[in-house]
């Protein structure tokens, strides 16, 4: 008998995993399906179908990140292959990324890589 429960426990956590990571995986395609990133937790999570505190716990679950984090990593993703691969100048990638505020974009990029836009694509561009 325990012998038994505990390898439904372990049937029970496998398929937890496996749903958790079915839905990172469903987060990740609605990212490619969109040319702008909606940097909202709650609209991800109102397209899957779930709650946000669901969505972010699947997440960290799978990721070891917030939904938050996750959201901005695809971003900043997004803009070091713009800075790489377009001659679109910072403030064009911003706007094209969904930030109006430039100067913000400018900051998150800077945090997040540890150089700022113009470094990056000159880094890169050498």
């Amino acid at each position: 008998l325990h012998s038994t429960s505990r390898r439904q426990r372990q049937m029970c956590i496998r398929d937890r995993n496996r749903r958790h990571i079915e839905i990172t995986l469903a987060l990740k395609a609605l990212f490619s399906e969109e040319k702008q990133l909606n940097r909202s937790v709650s609209y991800y999570a109102e397209a899957l179908h779930i709650s946000p505190v669901y969505l972010n716990e699947v997440v960290k679950n799978v990721t070891g990140e917030s939904v938050s984090k996750y959201i901005q990593n695809e971003l900043i993703l997004r803009a070091k292959r713009m800075l790489v691969y377009t001659s679109l100048n910072v403030r064009e990638i911003s706007i094209d990324l969904g930030i109006e505020d430039y100067a913000y974009f400018t900051r998150l990029f800077t945090k997040a890589v540890g150089v700022n836009p113009t470094s990056y694509r000159k880094k890169y561009l050498e």
